[in-house]
């Protein structure tokens, strides 16, 4: 499956990369996670595993994740 979606952000990328790949972060950009969470020791990367608790018409449901391509921070030339 591929999502792709653009928003512009006026902050420095790499702080930006910083705040999303926080899983910490999720429920305060996606309105219907609960709770998240990185299952796995280390930074982001290959091989990272996560969970997301969501709400979903009013179940509450929990899935987990794998990192399987991570390219990290870069700057468009």
């Amino acid at each position: 499956m591929l999502i792709q979606h653009t928003v512009i952000i006026r902050k420095p990328l790499a702080a930006v990369e910083s705040y999303l790949t926080d899983a910490a972060n999720n429920c305060e950009w996606q309105e219907d996670v609960s709770e998240s969470g990185v299952l796995t020791d280390g930074d982001i990367g290959i091989g990272t595993k996560g969970f997301e608790k969501r709400i979903f018409m009013n179940v509450s449901f929990r899935t987990e994740w794998e990192v399987t391509t991570y390219t990290g921070c870069s700057i468009p030339s």
